[in-house]
């Protein structure tokens, strides 16, 4: 099988988890992450080889947060120059596409989070522009991102893949042929209810949405 170096930059995060496991059933996977200082309750055990590239947080401050992720990004440079020469990469984040630009390594990158592109500076643009140049493949979590954001780029259709974050298929069409379940075998007046974060909630009018269509 061929060998594919998947570098997360934050393992906790639950769709690199998710991702690395499913390209784990056809090429050996090694990981490269970082773990950063929220959400760590997500960590697990994946079954792979995993590399730990260091901690990167903002809570000590910009200075050391840059001076973490410049490390973290050398580490990453000379361990695609000595050790994986002939692996194919998978990336998460915008400075490793560069490092690997850099290491002049094949590398496909994915970009998840489409209301960090929506903010982005010109800078950002324009850096982002240069990686899709680079890139062998560019994966996008919806197809809002093609026809949005990316269509600037100019870039062919067929260097993009679709992997939507969606709801299983089988519990999907479970739920498409017998409806939801009605909410009091869910949850009663008297129950606590627990909510899982689906995105970021950031504002209380997002908690006032949430109560007001559910509760």
């Amino acid at each position: 099988m061929k060998n594919i170096l998947f570098v997360s930059s934050a393992i906790q995060q639950p769709r690199h988890q998710r991702r690395a496991s499913t390209l784990s059933r056809c090429f050996n996977i090694t990981m490269l992450y970082n773990i950063r200082d929220a959400y760590k309750v997500n960590i697990k055990s994946l079954g792979f080889k995993s590399i730990f590239l260091g901690n990167i947080s903002r809570k000590n401050g910009f200075i050391r947060y840059v001076f973490c992720r410049g490390a973290s990004n050398i580490k990453l440079f000379i361990y695609f120059l000595l050790y994986q020469r002939k692996s194919v990469l998978y990336l998460t984040s915008p400075d490793q596409a560069l490092v690997a630009i850099i290491a002049r390594k094949v590398f496909f990158i994915e970009y998840g989070d489409i209301q960090s592109l929506s903010n982005n500076s010109n800078a950002s643009r324009i850096l982002d522009k240069i990686i899709c140049k680079y890139a062998k493949g560019i994966i996008v979590t919806s197809p809002a991102y093609i026809s949005g954001y990316f269509s600037k780029f100019n870039e062919p259709r067929s260097k993009f893949c679709i992997a939507e974050n969606k709801v299983p298929r089988a519990i999907a069409d479970m739920i498409k042929k017998n409806g939801p379940p009605p909410r009091d075998t869910i949850y009663n007046k008297f129950s606590k209810v627990r909510l899982g974060l689906v995105g970021v909630i950031k504002s209380y009018g997002d908690l006032h949405d949430l109560s007001k269509n559910y509760f």
